[in-house]
């Protein structure tokens, strides 16, 4: 027997809180009880909840929590197939794995997410520019619909559903098994370079080049920085290396409670800025890393988010093609600094039809909650679609309807592959209806 609890819960910036149902079934088979009675506005299947805005929120419906659905069911060491369940996570893998000498082919900022979420909301990671999404190196993967079958579903099979699935946020069913092939590593190992450069037309210049180079490449950009600091910051770019260095032991800090008022406010943030930008030497020497250490650089600090207080926090993700759209959007932000900026290349679009990237630029740009911060991520979309570029729905809270399909060109697709699976629409989302996906 399956029960139910009401919740409120929020997205990973806590805004928007809203109350529903949720379960929390041990094994695959209590999904099927789940479909019996939904809620009235529809199941959404929710993993690690890493979703920033309202993708993993279901108001007045029911949530299918999948954190136990937690088992490596398989592992063929000659092809580095691996099968698991959702909601195994991305630093469950890598634990696992790494000192095996494989690892994920795609990671992203942050070891929480689960297998299932990173499928629905096709992650990418620092090396999006050499190996794509995280749906690229999937397999196949098998999928509960409404009315309790289990599909499986791949490239050349099912095909349409597939595409619809990678990257489509939950809208066509519970993710119940995943294969993925895992990329073979030399050690756990990177080689890290970070190099400081003083403005915005440098700091891409050289992610360029770096990117063109590593495997993998980032560049943070201090968002306190004016004209003609403007851009600054520090790229970094990293290669495995061929051999393990010492370990270096971790000491995560956990943030215990949510303070009653931000601690992330400008001045500390401006602080901390200019500390970071000068620790890094001007010589250009690449250092050994611990690849857990490069990968997720936050997860040091449990519960960070809890630092942006009561009101939460909120985040613009972005990609544009071309570069010259970055400076006017950092321009538009002089009212309300960024607590986090982060810029990626991209190279390529993602097997979904609801997959995030082009070719181009991805910036990503936290805020403070407030009262000015939603009319300044709306001026930021705006900006978005001038530029011919899309917003990353795992990340919004601020998209429009409207703006929805002049991002997304294979809307009409994806809309018509969930009428061919769900027609009666049992699966939905708070995010499924702002963004009016059955108009």
């Amino acid at each position: 027997m399956v029960m139910w609890r009401s919740i409120e819960r929020a997205g990973w910036g806590g805004v928007a809180a809203e109350r529903m149902e949720a379960a929390r079934p041990e094994r695959i088979a209590a999904l099927l009880a789940t479909l019996r009675e939904p809620g009235a506005r529809g199941l959404l299947a929710v993993g690690a909840g890493c979703s920033y805005g309202d993708a993993g929120l279901n108001g007045g419906g029911r949530v299918l929590l999948t954190e136990r659905l937690d088992r490596i069911l398989e592992f063929d060491a000659q092809t580095g197939l691996m099968v698991a369940e959702p909601g195994v996570s991305v630093a469950d893998v890598i634990a696992h794995f790494l000192p095996q000498g494989w690892c994920l082919p795609v990671v992203p900022g942050t070891g929480s997410v689960s297998l299932g979420g990173a499928v629905a909301s096709d992650v990418h990671g620092k090396n999006q520019h050499r190996v794509g999404n995280f749906g690229d190196h999937v397999a196949w993967l098998d999928l509960l619909d409404a009315d309790g079958n289990v599909r499986r579903l791949g490239p050349g099979q099912q095909g349409a559903l597939f595409a619809a699935t990678i990257g489509g946020m939950g809208m066509t069913g519970v993710i119940t098994r995943i294969a993925i092939f895992l990329q073979r590593i030399p050690s756990s190992t990177m080689m890290v370079l970070r190099e400081k450069v003083a403005s915005l037309d440098a700091l891409i210049a050289c992610l360029a080049e770096r990117s063109s180079r590593s495997e993998f490449s980032v560049a943070w950009i201090d968002g306190q920085a004016a004209d003609p600091a403007l851009g600054r910051g520090v790229v970094e770019s990293a290669d495995w290396s061929d051999e393990d260095a010492p370990p270096q032991p971790l000491s995560p800090f956990r943030v215990p409670f949510t303070p009653p008022a931000s601690l992330v406010v400008p001045l500390v943030m401006r602080r901390f800025n200019h500390r970071y930008w000068h620790a890094v030497p001007d010589r250009r020497a690449a250092v050994p890393r611990r690849a857990q250490a490069f990968f997720f650089p936050l997860d040091r600090v449990v519960g960070w988010n809890r630092l942006y207080g009561p009101r939460g926090f909120l985040q613009f993700q972005c990609v544009v093609r071309d570069a010259a759209a970055l400076a006017p959007m950092l321009w538009a932000c002089r009212a309300i600094s960024p607590t986090l900026v982060v810029l990626k290349a991209m190279q390529g679009t993602g097997r979904g039809l609801m997959s995030f990237g082009i070719t181009g630029w991805s910036l990503a740009m936290d805020f403070p909650a407030g009262p000015d911060t939603m009319a300044l991520l709306q001026r930021l979309h705006a900006q978005t679609v001038e530029a011919d570029g899309q917003i990353y729905l795992a990340k919004d809270i601020a998209m429009t309807a409207e703006n929805l399909p002049r991002m997304y060109r294979k809307l009409d697709r994806f809309r018509g592959a969930l009428r061919d699976v769900d027609p009666r629409l049992s699966w939905q989302s708070s995010l499924f209806r702002r963004l009016k996906l059955f108009p």
